[in-house]
């Protein structure tokens, strides 16, 4: 999701302070012994483009020797699925509860009907229950640092500092269309007519207005749900939704809550409630429904669960079979994995759960996902990198973030998809490190994040940043926040790129001419999409002395950075002397902080005629199948048009001897 001020904020700061390469023809090393293959591109990116980063670094691993991940809230789909499902669309009463409430003349519309985490009876499935920071980090006194937690009705928001944008409950609701439009609606059954909107939805429908949307809701006759409408006697509608926005700024504020009394105008194409009341509209209390997938218990692939197993004992032995799911200590783990695995129980009743219906899957012995749900999962990072060939594996470098105190919960998305690759790679090849500070050379008073203890790098490497004893006022400032503080923001983009361009053999430190002020070495360039049938437009920062004759004949790596939704690709720019000064020179004499290399900023903002995308494409091929629409193909597109254009450097099969930066 978007953090619509980070670069922004660097831009404060600085006021303050396919492919074409890819012939056959390739030179092999002379050298006897291993290699490494080097196809010198990078990508990385911020938030959406985070989670973005990952799946095309993931889908295309030939293609890249460095994947950077940073504060992805998509970067891994099932841990996204779990916080959504427990929480974003959680907290609501039991369906007995609710229509006990109704016979006594109940309309379900006040804090009474509900069950979330701010009533006197919240339920306790939807209670926090991981672990943002492995309790080897913390003191031994220090209270457990926890995931944030939401119910439907409350959206958890945080504090203002360093969310990187407002996130009030209508802009989520916009994040969460277009994540919709571009991995499909994984939450019901396929809707052929709108393949990113609920069941029902009509194009006709959508043309309304959001006033003549909430007037005249969808309304389903018959829709089944295991949970609240289990003998499909209650019509099941499309929501309307409002924000609720407190200008007193109290704890209240916090939230990206909606009230009973809150106006309801902004008409929801992507949910479907139970209108147990039959009034037209969805009540504070009246449920959110998901039949995304047919029900199971997560009990593991050995189909027992803990409980069950011989020898357990809820103090001394509470996982017999050592098969329950940690991302950091069993992440083989298949018990409580949020995932379907092979031997599990499951009702083989469809994805409505209801015996009997002739539901999709019902019957069919095998157990069965919606059809934007395998859609999703299929650009699901986690899932591609636990599918990447070993040999691709092994040649890639990758480096994550993410803050601990992250309101989206990217801290807890990362610590998922890093368990991906916890099972995977030797312990000697991975680290994962607490906050900047622990990169610092022991004479150091502040990080720098152009040099810094390099030793305690990996290959693959997971930064948590945030400070664990942060006091309220650092907290307040947005210390490990979605996007940080200031200094955490700067920091996080700079070691983003000081880590990818280490990665490249035989760096080129030599210092150059800083090319300040100097026209054509950033700016934006554009190029005319097949895929999308319109131009397109990107920014570039361009090396030290890259015009100079002299240099006419040298290439360079090329790093992608991915930006946040809600950003444009041209905010970027003004980063561009921050990281051109790294490349001519450092604060060392003989010496430049960092190689030489061209970095590219691809497009990532919506259209207006792209099927009301709001603000961000996921650089994904939208479900829609429009040609307008396809932002993946138009990636690649990309890629080769950078490879013609600029002098990229060709690939290369490197002694394993030299690969040392």
């Amino acid at each position: 999701m978007g953090n619509f001020v980070l670069l922004r904020f660097i831009g404060f700061c600085v006021l303050l302070g396919l492919i074409a390469c890819e012939s056959d023809e390739l030179d092999p090393a002379k050298s006897e012994g291993p290699t490494r293959r080097f196809v010198y591109r990078g990508i990385t990116g911020v938030s959406m483009g985070g989670g973005a980063s990952a799946t095309l670094g993931f889908r295309r691993p030939e293609l890249f020797d460095f994947v950077g991940v940073m504060g992805g809230p998509l970067a891994d789909a099932t841990s996204f699925g779990r916080m959504l499902s427990r929480g974003w669309m959680g907290g609501f009463c039991e369906l007995s509860e609710l229509e006990a409430m109704m016979a006594e003349g109940h309309d379900l519309d006040d804090e009474s009907a509900f069950c979330g985490l701010y009533t006197d009876r919240a339920r306790q499935d939807i209670q926090a229950t991981e672990m943002a920071v492995p309790r080897e980090y913390l003191p031994a006194d220090q209270a457990p640092l926890l995931e944030s937690v939401s119910d439907y009705n409350n959206w958890w928001r945080g504090p203002d500092g360093g969310r990187g944008g407002s996130f009030h409950r209508d802009k989520l609701f916009n994040s969460f269309e277009d994540i919709s439009k571009s991995f499909g609606n994984a939450l019901y059954h396929f809707n052929p007519d709108v393949p990113w909107a609920a069941p029902g939805v009509t194009k006709a429908w959508l043309d309304q207005s959001h006033e003549a949307r909430c007037a005249e809701p969808v309304i389903l006759e018959n829709y089944y749900n295991a949970e609240y409408n289990p003998r499909g006697e209650y019509p099941v509608i499309t929501v309307c939704e409002g924000v609720h926005r407190d200008p007193e700024r109290s704890e209240a504020a916090k939230l990206g809550r909606i009230l009973p009394e809150t106006p309801r105008t902004k008409s929801v194409a992507v949910l479907l409630a139970v209108d147990l009341n039959r009034n037209g509209r969805r009540d504070y209390g009246e449920p959110v429904i998901m039949n995304a997938y047919e029900r199971y218990r997560d009990w593991g692939a050995d189909g027992i669960s803990s409980e069950e197993e011989p020898g357990y004992d809820p103090v001394s032995n509470p996982d017999p079979h050592g098969d329950d799911f940690n991302s950091q200590t069993n992440p083989s783990g298949t018990e409580g994995d949020w995932r379907y695995q092979p031997g599990e129980p499951f009702d083989d009743f469809g994805l409505d759960g209801v015996d009997g219906t002739e539901d999709f899957g019902e019957g069919n012995n095998a157990h069965d996902y919606s059809q934007g749900w395998q859609h999703f999962m299929a650009l699901d990072a986690g899932r591609l990198l636990e599918a990447l060939p070993q040999d691709q594996l092994s040649r890639l470098d990758i480096y994550m973030d993410a803050g601990i105190r992250d309101f989206l919960n990217t801290v807890i998305h990362s610590n998922w998809l890093w368990a991906r690759l916890m099972s995977r790679v030797e312990p000697d090849q991975r680290t994962q490190l607490l906050d900047f500070d622990a990169l610092r050379f022991p004479d150091d008073r502040v990080f720098n994040p152009n040099y810094f203890d390099r030793s305690k790098l990996r290959q693959f490497t997971y930064l948590r940043y945030g400070h664990v004893d942060a006091n309220e006022n650092q907290i307040l400032s947005g210390d490990g926040n979605h996007v940080g503080t200031v200094s955490q923001v700067l920091g996080r983009v700079q070691m983003a790129l000081s880590v990818g361009q280490a990665v490249w053999p035989k760096p080129d430190l030599e210092p150059r001419r800083n090319p300040a002020g100097q026209e054509g070495y950033s700016g934006v360039d554009s190029f005319d999409s097949i895929a999308l049938g319109r131009s397109r437009t990107f920014s570039y920062v361009l090396p030290p002395e890259y015009y100079d004759p002299e240099r006419s004949q040298e290439r360079y790596p090329v790093l992608y950075f991915l930006h946040g939704q809600g950003q444009e690709h041209e905010d970027m720019v003004a980063s561009g002397l921050i990281f051109q000064t790294a490349m001519a020179e450092s604060q060392r004499p003989g010496v430049s902080d960092w190689s030489k290399f061209i970095i590219i900023f691809p497009d990532g903002h919506c259209y207006d005629d792209v099927d009301d995308c709001h603000s961000g494409t996921f650089w994904n091929d939208f479900v829609t199948g429009e040609q307008r629409s396809r932002f993946e193909a138009d990636f690649w597109e990309l890629v080769d048009v950078v490879d013609n254009r600029y002098r990229t450097r060709a690939p290369e099969e490197v002694p394993s001897s030299e690969t040392d930066p």
